[in-house]
This record gives C-alpha cells, structure tokens and sequence, in this order.
C-alpha cells in the first residue's frame, strides 16, 4: 500500500514556488475544486494539480518585445548595408 500523502492544502502547495494567494488564483483560474476539506482548509490533490502549477505564467508582451527587436535588428542591417554599398 501507497503511505504517500495525496491530498494538500495551499500552504504545503507552496512548496511548487508560488506564494499561497497564487496557488488559489492559478487553481481557480484552472477551475479546480478542491477534494476534500479538513475543518475548513481545502484539501487539492497533488497529481491533479501539480502541472497547473508548475508552468511558468507566460507573458504575450514578450513574444511582441522579441519580434519588435528581431525586425528592428533586420532594418538596421538592410539599411547599413543598403548605405554601404551605395
């Protein structure tokens, strides 16, 4: 028999790098509820919940900053070149 403990509440969710108010908004934001209580803590299970929380919240501004950067790069080129050989 498995004695590993399955079921944890947000303090012992901490332990994935998020502080316990961001664990309760990325489960709900992924719309998990939690499995069980005890008193009044919420009990989540950690296999359902762990990938939710281990992925790195991504940013849209970074894929427009990295192209904005990648095409100023290449006017520049163009134009030194395009003066270069002129």
């Amino acid at each position: 028999m498995n004695n590993e403990k399955r079921l944890w509440n947000t303090s012992e969710l901490e332990q994935f790098g998020s502080h316990r108010s961001t664990v309760r908004k990325r489960l709900k934001a992924a719309g998990i509820e939690p499995v069980a209580h005890k008193g009044n803590t919420p009990l989540y299970d950690v296999c359902q919940v762990a990938p939710y929380l281990c992925k790195a919240p991504v940013k849209e501004t970074d894929a427009r900053t990295l192209l904005f950067f990648v095409m100023r790069f290449s006017m520049l080129s163009h134009i030194k070149s395009t003066i270069l050989h002129c």
